[in-house]
């Protein structure tokens, strides 16, 4: 198949095709069984005496904010920061709780987990703010691949940080497998580039274990911090999907895709302090996903010595970065094994699904969808 003049991309049309996810396996088999827990969703309620906060989703594009992926690991634990622009630099705030927070008997106390935590100071001045999302939802992209209803999406946003917005738990119980499924069959395979394949070329031998990156869409270059000027492929249809349902369910509007990092992490993996800079047009927001064992995450500020706020990310959780939070210092300073995953109910054991549940049980998957080009 000969490439017609309009064709966007490097890789010729018969690979793309042939390479391309529609992500069927996301739907509900009639006769799979439902999580008891997939109908209903832990809802942090208001403060006695408050009203529930309807969050109008055009007003959140202005309160919002997540994560980001990695180069090549530095050593066997952590996952270097050394391929983006702008690093947090030793004795900073950012760098102490990171240093901090890296070691494995580390008091954990004061980590906010979004689903269980209380969200106010001492001073009655809240951290965060949990609140269902409300609103009318007739005109919002049809919710798909996983994801919840968006009457069951619950939304965390922290009053001193907008930008930095938290979906908790959005994805469906029975969908995480699925995700981790493909991330591992699909998204770190040829043609796509990884740490142990470059280049992306068909018939690399490796070992999973030894996987830390995968880019889809644009290829960011490590070694330059750029992307091309021409995006190697399309991303899967699930990647635009989903990022554009949460945009527009935030009050971000419509937002399209063309690059994503997955980011592969063993418990004992870090991810050290960085700024995303490398995107070409900073208005647009980053949206993470996160499947698998769950992560402290620290989101900072513009400069690396803001006061660092660490937060717990749980599989299914999903973070937005926008507005003035999109250019701020963050990191991963330690992945917990907190849940232990199990074959789907009323699906065969068959040995692709078992190696996908051992591997959930002792790695966390982290999925950043971003723009590359200007709107």
């Amino acid at each position: 198949m000969v490439a017609p003049a309009w064709w966007p991309y490097r890789t010729p049309p018969r690979d793309v095709l042939k390479n391309c996810n529609h992500f069927g396996n996301m739907k509900r088999n009639s006769n799979e069984e439902k999580s008891p827990s997939s109908k209903s969703i832990r809802l942090n309620s208001p403060s006695e005496g408050q009203q529930p906060c309807k969050i109008p989703m055009a007003e959140m594009a202005t309160t919002m904010a997540p994560e980001s992926p990695m180069p090549a690991p530095d050593n066997q634990n952590e996952q270097s920061a050394s391929g983006y622009e702008v690093q947090a630099p030793a004795g900073s705030a950012m760098r102490a709780a990171f240093n901090r927070f890296k070691q494995r008997k580390s008091d954990l106390s004061d980590v906010l987990d979004l689903r269980v935590s209380e969200g106010s100071r001492t001073d009655e001045s809240p951290i965060f703010e949990c609140r269902p999302l409300l609103g009318d939802f007739e005109g919002l992209p049809e919710v798909c691949h996983g994801l919840r209803p968006y009457n069951e999406w619950t939304i965390t946003t922290f009053p001193s940080r907008p930008g930095l917005f938290v979906i908790n738990d959005a994805f469906e119980p029975s969908s995480h497998l699925n995700w981790l499924r493909s991330a591992i069959g699909e998204y770190s395979q040829p043609p796509n580039p990884t740490n142990v394949n470059l280049t992306g070329e068909a018939g690399e031998k490796y070992a999973l274990e030894a996987v830390r990156w995968a880019t889809l869409g644009f290829d960011y270059n490590w070694t330059t911090k750029e992307y091309p000027d021409v995006p190697r492929a399309p991303l899967p249809v699930e990647f635009t999907d989903v990022a554009n349902c949460v945009t527009n369910a935030v009050g971000l509007g419509e937002f399209h895709a063309d690059t994503a990092i997955v980011n592969y992490y063993p418990l004992k993996a870090r991810l050290s302090p960085h700024v995303d800079r490398s995107e070409r047009d900073h208005s647009q927001p980053l949206i993470s996903l996160s499947f698998g064992q769950s992560a402290i995450y620290l989101t900072g500020g513009v400069s690396a010595d803001d006061e660092v706020l660490p937060i717990m990310l749980h599989s299914g959780d999903i973070l937005v970065m926008a507005g003035t939070q999109r250019l701020v210092f963050h990191a991963v300073p330690q992945v917990l094994k907190t849940r232990t995953f199990s074959p789907p109910v009323g699906l065969p054991s068959d040995a692709d699904f078992t190696s996908v549940v051992a591997y959930a049980n002792t790695h966390r998957i982290n999925i950043t969808l971003r723009r590359t080009l200007p709107s």
